[in-house]
């Protein structure tokens, strides 16, 4: 286990620790996609495959996040997590474009550094997300603290209203 493997198994455990503090179960489901799909990239970067198809692997892998997330998002801090997925499935394409000599070069680590930066983004944002939620259920000497985060609770918790692909209201 590298160390960026493990900054990335400590993010997702914060990331799921605060989620149960909010009684907050989505976030739990997109932190195992996000393993998962880390999971099947490392596999495919450690494995005999090309430099072109591991990063073929990883940009399908991030593309299923992608669409996983637009098709079933219920609140609004769910489409940081489809766009910032959306960039990262685009520097996979133009990785691999990179490396069959159609787009400009860029070096691997460049490449895995971009990658990890929106995984660490992304759990960064489940994790606040599911903080300003717990912070809005607890009473006490807190309460105080809990009604200044109200307004960003809700904004980021806001529900749905648009179907996918349509401008459709719900």
């Amino acid at each position: 286990m590298s160390a960026i493997d493990l900054i990335f198994a400590i993010f997702a455990l914060a990331t799921i620790g605060v989620a149960v503090l909010a009684k907050q179960w989505r976030p739990i489901l997109w932190v195992g996609a996000i393993c998962l799909s880390y999971g099947l990239s490392d596999i495919a970067w450690r494995s005999h495959l090309g430099p072109v198809e591991a990063a073929t692997v990883t940009g399908l892998g991030d593309a299923a996040i992608c669409l996983s997330v637009y098709f079933l998002w219920r609140q609004a801090w769910e489409l940081w997590i489809w766009r910032l997925y959306q960039v990262s499935v685009g520097f996979s394409a133009f990785y691999a474009a990179s490396l069959l000599g159609i787009a400009p070069s860029f070096g691997h680590n460049a490449y895995a550094t971009m990658l990890e930066v929106i995984n660490a983004l992304a759990f960064l944002g489940m994790f606040g997300a599911n903080l300003v939620k717990w912070i809005e259920t607890l009473d006490g000497p807190v309460l105080q603290l809990g009604r200044r985060f109200h307004g960003l609770g809700r904004a980021l918790y806001r529900d749905r209203t648009a179907l996918p692909f349509t401008h459709r209201q719900r």
